[in-house]
């Protein structure tokens, strides 16, 4: 299966680098002069994930690109991929007054399997969705992503009804409205969007704004644990830890936390590599993973955690730091990362 750049979408948007009026930053646009396609990661053609990649980048005077991130991801290292062919693309700079000025533009690369099925109105709702809650959480076209938001969420698009349903609870960004942002969720839980099923769950935990149901909750955010939810399974694995709305059980904790710590988050591990530690008699291998746990942590450890990672650390002997140094490549690895 091979890769093909569909189109190259260019768009000049409503901020110039020097803060004039966009509609007078430039008299002739950017044109592209020399592309680098795309190809598929191994990842991706295994997964046979089709989409786009949207950037926002900074095209220079020079015609290069320089400044740029991603909006709309895709993940499966195609993200990385649109990064690396787009930092290779040349451009006839944009001109005002026929000197060539810097512009923002935002940049699409396509990924596309010739001759397969592609679902173009499920992609551009997902494309449009990431990059209005991106633009959102920047402060950047704030009320242009928002209208474009409820637009989605209009067209009964879960993620969409999630994230504005949240924005309405919690009155940011738009005026307050309990229960407007309440059916929003419920309704984007129903179709197992993971962020509005913890949302829900953890109301329901406390009974704040709906009904307290402890049952309902923890089941709520179970769900948004199986489902991927990183908080998710950070709740829960502090809870099970403590025993906050459910019996106290380690062996529950730590399962939650090697969830969340095999997606790379930091806090997963810390709490992890800490219960490993505080085994009553840990094994050799408990030590390793305990220490490798901690010290990818880094900052995230707090003054307990520090301290039986210093007293661990201090333990190993023969083989054991190559071998606490080999497994934190490999998780890191697993990770991604």
């Amino acid at each position: 299966m091979l890769c093909r750049l569909a189109s190259i979408g260019i768009a000049l948007f409503a901020q110039s680098l020097a803060g004039a009026n966009p509609a007078k930053n430039y008299d002739i646009p950017p044109k592209l002069i020399h592309k680098v396609e795309p190809v598929y990661t191994k990842a991706g053609r295994e997964a046979a994930v089709q989409g786009t990649v949207v950037l926002d980048v900074v095209i220079g005077v020079d015609g290069k690109i320089g400044e740029m991130r991603v909006i709309s991801p895709m993940g499966f290292g195609l993200d990385e991929e649109a990064e690396r062919v787009t930092r290779q693309w040349r451009f006839a700079p944009a001109k005002k007054n026929g000197r060539p000025v810097p512009v923002i533009a935002t940049v699409e690369v396509n990924f596309r399997f010739r001759g397969a099925f592609f679902d173009r109105i499920a992609e551009r709702r997902r494309r449009e969705y990431n990059t209005a809650v991106t633009q959102i959480s920047s402060g950047e076209r704030v009320q242009q992503s928002l209208s474009k938001l409820r637009a989605l969420a209009d067209q009964k698009y879960p993620p969409a009804q999630a994230a504005l349903g949240g924005f309405l609870l919690n009155g940011r960004h738009l005026p307050r409205d309990i229960e407007g942002g309440l059916e929003l969720l419920r309704m984007a839980a129903g179709a197992n969007v993971v962020s509005a099923l913890y949302a829900l769950g953890s109301l329901e935990v406390k009974g704040e704004l709906v009904a307290k149901d402890v049952s309902a909750g923890i089941s709520k955010i179970r769900d948004a644990a199986v489902l991927g939810s990183v908080a998710a399974q950070y709740d829960l694995g502090v809870r099970y830890e403590q025993g906050d709305a459910v019996p106290v059980d380690l062996e529950k904790a730590a399962r939650h936390y090697r969830l969340c710590a095999a997606r790379g988050n930091r806090m997963c591990q810390m709490k992890l590599g800490s219960l490993i530690l505080r085994k009553p008699d840990p094994s050799p291998r408990d030590i390793i993973e305990g220490v490798a746990r901690l010290e990818l942590a880094g900052d995230r450890n707090d003054e307990v955690s520090a301290k039986l990672l210093a007293a661990a650390r201090a333990g190993l002997a023969g083989e054991a730091p190559a071998q606490v140094e080999a497994l934190k490549g490999q998780l890191l690895r697993a990770a991604g990362r």
